[in-house]
């Protein structure tokens, strides 16, 4: 079983059982990859059994190279993409509220300031 880890145009990370401490599966898959029309690179991990793979986003196809990998199950990239979303919102917040707050706080001693 494979499973889709990450992937963003022209940077796939899949992690597979099948490759961890396998070098002749890795390398099997390797090449086949890398035979592939607009595959840059293809980076292999024994300890994870993880393959990096580099690709022309314009000269390759990612579903066609997560299909050379054997019963690829995809993992929802939404969720992945909700996390940054929340944590990007989260410090959105933190910075508009230090803004105001500090806004406020030199309002409040401009008026003070202003009227003695």
């Amino acid at each position: 079983m494979t499973d889709y880890l990450h992937h963003i145009p022209g940077r796939i990370r899949v992690r597979t059982a099948s490759l961890r401490q396998n070098p002749a599966r890795a390398a099997e898959l390797k090449a086949a990859l890398e035979r592939r029309p607009g595959v840059r690179s293809v980076e292999w991990r024994p300890l994870t059994g993880s393959l990096l793979i580099l690709y022309d986003a314009a000269a390759a196809d990612s579903a066609a190279l997560l299909a050379l990998l054997p019963t690829t199950r995809a993992l929802p990239a939404a969720p992945t993409a909700h996390r940054h979303s929340q944590l990007g919102d989260a410090v959105a917040k933190a910075v508009i509220t230090f803004a105001v707050k500090t806004a406020v706080e030199h309002s409040l001693t401009a008026l003070a300031s202003a009227l003695l």
